[in-house]
């Protein structure tokens, strides 16, 4: 379950914005969106949000060069971005208290079903 987490987050927060453009958005865009979500659903200390930011900013880093190493690989891309995102789910988890856990699973359920919404409405399977 929260395997797919960060990868629904990062669809739910592109998806609030309003242009295709802005849909894609540059790492430091996507992990400020982020970041707004955890913020607004969470209530996360100023510790935490920067902990986090860290974390988030971390992944989208890595999420790049996972992309260059999967050379269009789209089953290594897959392995690499399920591994990846368990590891930022986990530290993303030991910096939250056990009351925003809590609010972090539903969170993650309501981000994986508006993920999969949007990923019903592209043409062709597109990404």
């Amino acid at each position: 379950m929260r395997i797919l987490f960060l990868a629904t987050l990062l669809f739910a927060a592109s998806a609030t914005t309003s242009s295709p453009a802005m849909a894609q958005g540059t790492p430091a865009q996507r992990t400020e969106m982020l970041m707004q979500v955890m913020k607004d659903k969470l209530t996360l200390t100023a510790d935490q949000e920067t902990q986090i930011r860290a974390v988030l900013t971390a992944s989208q880093e890595q999420a790049m060069k996972d992309r260059d190493a999967a050379a269009g690989d789209r089953t290594k891309m897959m392995t690499l971005a399920q591994e990846r995102m368990q590891k930022t789910d986990a530290q993303i988890s030991a910096v939250l208290t056990d009351e925003q856990r809590k609010k972090y699973e539903p969170l993650q359920a309501e981000m994986r079903r508006r993920s999969r919404e949007r990923m019903m409405q592209r043409p062709n399977g597109q990404n």
